[in-house]
């Protein structure tokens, strides 16, 4: 028998890959104490000794209709990374925040080094500002109408489309962002 668990339970939400604003409502953390179904839901019969954690993603709406070429245009040249795109995220969700770059690390469960850079790179890209003060801050605010448009359309499209997005990024030649 198969038990659907939210991902916050056992650990999960410690884990870097299972945690994330973005991830929270997509994945779960399954386990199966008997007769586990090892074998992509076919209940196999054989029971085991330890529960083995899986990853289980909503079903994402599989259509042929493409991503909008704004998106990803937007992609290729802003994101490099999906760690760049959940720090943008991030900062998009909360606008009127500002957030060190610890705060971020936090939050994504990433080191500080990696979400310094990642903000940086945003900075230049004119969807983040830093604030002023002794210690570094950041605060979504687009340089313009037409990326904060675009960033809304993208935080829809991953959320509903997330596999599809994640291979735009990944599908792409690799850049030192």
């Amino acid at each position: 028998m198969s038990h659907i668990i939210k991902r916050e339970a056992h650990g999960a939400r410690h884990h870097p890959i299972l945690s994330g604003p973005y991830l929270r409502t997509d994945i779960h953390c399954c386990q199966s104490s008997s007769s586990l179904t090892r074998n992509y839901g076919e209940d196999t019969g054989s029971r085991t000794t330890e529960a083995t954690p899986y990853l289980v993603f909503r079903n994402e709406v599989m259509t042929s209709a493409p991503i909008p070429e704004d998106i990803q245009k937007f992609l290729e040249a802003y994101i490099p990374s999906v760690e760049q795109l959940e720090v943008l995220l991030l900062l998009h969700e909360n606008p009127a925040q500002e957030w060190r770059a610890n705060d971020v690390s936090r939050a994504l469960y990433r080191q500080p080094e990696s979400a310094a850079k990642r903000l940086d790179a945003l900075v230049r890209h004119g969807l983040v500002i830093k604030t002023d003060g002794s210690e570094r801050r950041y605060r979504y605010h687009p340089a313009t109408s037409m990326l904060d448009r675009t960033v809304r359309q993208l935080a829809k499209f991953y959320n509903k489309r997330r596999v599809t997005i994640i291979t735009l990024i990944y599908s792409k030649p690799l850049q030192n962002n």
